[in-house]
């Protein structure tokens, strides 16, 4: 009996150990691919890992109750904590290191009055540990301290600069270090909205710029006031989201449906201009492959970025689920994710940000924050890229060959070793280095910098063997007049024949139509002479082949066909 009893009971252990096992590995299996786009092809190249997801936090685990569309989130590194604007419950949740919730602010006093959070959208910490929530559905900003009084609420700002007609619905905040406050308000397609520390209205900064093709303004220009009202209307696009940079820069995130620049993402410096680095292989886009195909179509849509450290920033697509990382210089690190039910994925990024390399990520769809930390390969290229901007280059060729010996594939390791070999003045190293990233652009800055260091070095030769050709060239005429006989065949007297013919060939060029009659009626020219041309122009063929330049290249020259080339030539 105790046998048979045994075994149903060894068989519920094993189901139950199967459930943990297989729930357990759901997160540590990495349920999406990481990957990069090629400088080749522009094709997806899957790297090694850069994050994993370490944890799938719900309301209920946060003992608050289940969360409601939630639109963003705020980590406060100094205290260990982070914020999330639960826009589907009116409120705002403070969350400690621990996972759980220890601030839930629906209501407060305002002025003696009772009042409360209306469909709250985004949130930020500034310097001075005030907290900032853009009460959305109120039409309004607020300002509370660290007990959750309020300081200060922001309304339409009082100003004919603004504009009597546009609306004032703050859905993101940024605050920087000196007090100046920067929203994102729907309906408002001027640029970002800044306001001072006390409201006042302080201007509109980096408006996007419409792009209309030639086509669209002809119809405009001959279409009648009625007409035109039917017709699409070209208004900026809006930005979605904002953050700031360790230099106090802001970072701006903005759709891309109709966007025709080549990046969804700008760093706006104190002026409001457009200081951002673009790559003109792989532009600040998203997924660039795989837009008019699959399940999902059209392009990324940005909905929020935050800046992790050392020029590093990420952005998330709600289009496909997915986050992208871009360093300062505009090149793409790694992206990742996926949409799906399976714990680590993500179906509907909201909002992002960062706890040092550690990355928070609501859904507002799943109604969850992702944890994910960064692995071994990851944080092998931050600090590869952080030992670069202190201009360590030696120390960053250090870990950029780590990253190679991780992933053969890694051409921003190539880049990187490229830029170190750059700055120490190795022209040809850095040369080489992009030529195997496959990186057109910054291998001509690597050339511009090589070819003015050779001519640097072969300057004074040159000059003389230029100085000799102009001595050849004066003195030519002198020796050609006395020796100006034609050239004879030893003491037979008779022209060389395959001199002739080589002659002959030189003058089919300049003189065809008498050229080729001379062929047909004086038998000019002769075999061997053709077989010395034909192979002279084989090896012309095998040449350019093997010594175009990689700037003008086509195509790998480890897949250039020789015979090919002088089939088709």
């Amino acid at each position: 009996m105790r046998k048979i009893f045994s075994l149903p009971i060894l068989v519920i252990f094993l189901i139950i150990g199967t459930e943990l096992f297989v729930g357990a590995v759901s997160v540590e299996q990495k349920p999406y691919t990481t990957y990069t786009y090629s400088y080749d092809d522009l094709k997806e190249q899957p790297t090694a890992k850069a994050y994993v997801p370490t944890k799938v936090i719900y309301g209920e685990d946060l003992n608050c109750g289940s969360l409601k569309g939630p639109k963003d989130i705020f980590v406060d590194a100094e205290k260990d904590i982070y914020y999330i604007a639960d826009t589907g419950n009116n409120r705002v949740l403070t969350v400690d290191s621990n996972n759980k919730c220890i601030n839930e602010l629906t209501t407060f006093d305002n002025n003696g009055i009772s009042d409360s959070i209306k469909t709250p959208e985004g949130i930020c910490i500034d310097n001075n540990g005030y907290l900032f929530i853009a009460d959305s559905g109120n039409n309004r900003l607020l300002k509370f301290d660290s007990n959750y009084n309020l300081v200060h609420e922001y309304t339409k700002p009082d100003s004919t600069l603004f504009g009597n007609e546009n609306p004032f619905k703050p859905i993101k905040v940024s605050v920087d270090e000196h007090g100046n406050i920067y929203l994102v308000c729907e309906g408002i397609y001027q640029g970002i909205v800044e306001i001072d520390e006390n409201g006042e209205f302080v201007g509109f900064l980096g408006a996007n710029k419409t792009n209309p093709s030639l086509w669209d303004r002809f119809w405009q220009s001959v279409s009648t006031q009625a007409q035109r009202k039917n017709m699409q209307s070209f208004i900026p696009v809006a930005f979605t989201n904002i953050d700031l940079d360790e230099s106090n820069f802001l970072l701006a995130t903005a759709q891309l449906e109709n966007n025709q620049s080549n990046s969804g993402v700008k760093r706006l410096n104190l002026g409001g201009v457009d200081v951002i680095k673009t790559n003109d292989q792989i532009p600040m886009i998203g997924d660039i492959s795989n837009t008019n195909s699959g399940s999902i179509t059209g392009k990324s849509s940005f909905s929020d970025i935050c800046y992790v450290s050392d020029g590093i920033f990420a952005v998330t697509d709600i289009t496909r689920g997915k986050i992208f990382f871009y360093n300062e210089d505009g090149d793409l690190l790694f992206c990742f994710g996926s949409g799906g039910s399976q714990s680590g994925n993500i179906m509907s990024p909201s909002a992002i940000d960062a706890n040092g390399l550690n990355i928070y990520v609501l859904d507002s769809n799943l109604n969850q924050i992702t944890i994910f930390e960064p692995t071994a390969y990851c944080e092998t290229m931050f600090l590869a890229v952080k030992s670069y901007r202190e201009g360590n280059y030696d120390l960053s060729n250090k870990y950029y060959n780590q990253l190679i010996k991780q992933n053969s594939n890694c051409e921003f390791a190539y880049i990187g070793i490229g830029k170190a070999e750059l700055r120490n003045g190795n022209y040809k190293a850095a040369m080489q280095s992009f030529k195997l990233a496959n990186n057109k652009q910054y291998y001509s800055s690597a050339l511009k910098g090589y070819r003015k260091q050779i001519i640097e070095k072969i300057f004074i030769p040159i000059f003389f063997i230029i100085l000799a050709l102009i001595l050849f060239l004066i003195l030519r005429p002198v020796f050609k007049k006395r020796y100006s006989g034609k050239i004879k065949n030893g003491s037979t007297g008779k022209p060389r024949p395959v001199l002739s013919g080589m002659e002959h060939g030189m003058y089919l060029v300049l003189h065809p139509f008498k050229g080729y009659s001379d062929i047909k009626y004086e038998n000019a020219g002769n075999f061997t002479a053709c077989g010395i041309i034909f192979l002279i122009y084989t090896a012309s063929l095998i040449f350019k082949a093997y010594s175009t330049g990689f700037l003008f290249m086509s195509a790998n020259e480890n897949s250039v066909n020789v015979f090919l080339e002088i089939a088709t030539a």
